[in-house]
């Protein structure tokens, strides 16, 4: 289990009164970087409120980080504060989330838990005749596949093409060698590039086999378009990251591969949203949030859609599985979708946050597609 995973399951588990979740985008970089703090400082002031006198100096630490210059120096798309009299913890994340800030009797995970719960894992296949490479690559985190089929250089191919075309060669009187056969010169060095990036092809299938993930190629433009001649692996995206890829880190191939990627991460997501529409009108979906949330309960949820920017606050009894809807949040209700995708998330479910024009017509602010 990787360490944000690590992270969740405390927090997860966590209860205290109050407990303070922030989310907050932050700025990257130029003169607009100035904002983060003043975003954040914004959001601890709507704490503030919701916390009133209960707990008498929590917010100081956090108040304490508006100034922080060494805390704003570390940048990510994503923050995510989470504090409580027992627990602060600080995730730096690779999503830009919708700010908000709220107080509960324990955090506020729905963001995190789609995040997590909806991977969006894909392949980065970095080409080059030196030092091929690839990369698996969720939300989370990038790892290189070591040990794989898929031969990291043109070098390593070289003998089998050798062997099989038995050519020649033979010294010109200073030692270089001269080819002889069919695929002289330039035509050799484009059948070398074929059999090398066919022998990759070969490797990436035996990988990745079974995986519905989209695969982003990486390198200079001749060999991620010669691969895609030689390949019909379905899910090769269209867009590729272009360019001398050798010197490249792993995270900065994961950066400039995310947006190639993210069209096809979607489509996972439509086919998940298409299933709710086949499903419609029976008992394998449920559209009202009370159904919903007893429905995660009972751990029959496969896959919760959740609107973003849109909560239902109330309470649940699990015993009596009576549900409470109320008009607005305070410090004694929780958000219903929140509680709707922790217990998905815990119960092995998939949970996607969605634009609220993706929902159906006729559902609450949750919608899920049931096991049975």
């Amino acid at each position: 289990m990787n360490e944000l995973r690590q992270q969740l399951e405390q927090l997860v588990t966590h209860r205290a009164s109050p407990s303070v979740s922030i989310y907050m985008p932050m700025v990257m970089g130029g003169p607009d970087v100035q904002e983060n703090p003043i975003r954040f400082k914004n959001l601890l002031k709507k704490a503030a409120e919701l916390v009133g006198d209960e707990v008498n100096g929590l917010l100081k630490p956090l108040e304490e980080l508006v100034s922080d210059r060494d805390f704003w120096e570390e940048r990510s798309p994503g923050l995510a504060v989470f504090h409580s009299p027992k627990l602060t913890n600080i995730l730096r994340l690779p999503v830009a989330f919708e700010p908000i800030a709220t107080v509960e009797d324990r955090f506020h995970l729905k963001p995190l838990l789609a995040m997590v719960a909806d991977p969006g894992r894909f392949y980065v296949l970095a080409l080059s005749q030196n030092a091929t490479r690839l990369l698996e690559v969720t939300r989370e985190r990038v790892t290189r596949i070591e040990d794989s089929e898929i031969p990291d250089s043109l070098d390593a191919t070289l003998p089998i093409w050798f062997a099989d075309k038995q050519l020649q060669y033979h010294s010109d009187g200073e030692g270089a060698p001269r080819y002889h056969g069919q695929g002289a010169g330039e035509g050799r060095a484009a059948e070398d590039d074929r059999r090398f990036l066919a022998a990759v092809d070969e490797g990436l299938r035996k990988v990745v086999r079974g995986r519905d993930a989209p695969v982003v190629l990486a390198g200079v433009s001749e060999l991620t378009a010669m691969f895609r001649e030689i390949s019909d692996h379905p899910h090769i995206t269209d867009g590729s990251v272009e360019g001398n890829v050798e010197a490249l880190s792993d995270q900065t191939l994961r950066e400039r591969a995310y947006p190639v990627a993210e069209p096809a991460l979607r489509q996972s997501r439509h086919r998940a949203r298409a299933r709710v529409d086949e499903l419609a009108h029976t008992d394998r979906v449920a559209v009202d949030m009370e159904d919903v949330l007893r429905a995660s309960f009972d751990g029959r949820v496969d896959v919760l859609f959740v609107a973003e920017g849109q909560r239902v606050w109330g309470s649940f009894d699990p015993a009596s599985r009576e549900i409470t809807v109320e008009d607005g949040q305070s410090d004694e209700n929780v958000d219903l979708t929140d509680l709707a995708a922790l217990r998905t998330y815990e119960q092995g479910g998939t949970v996607y946050m969605v634009e609220a024009a993706e929902m159906p017509k006729d559902a609450t602010p949750a919608v899920a597609i049931l096991r049975y």
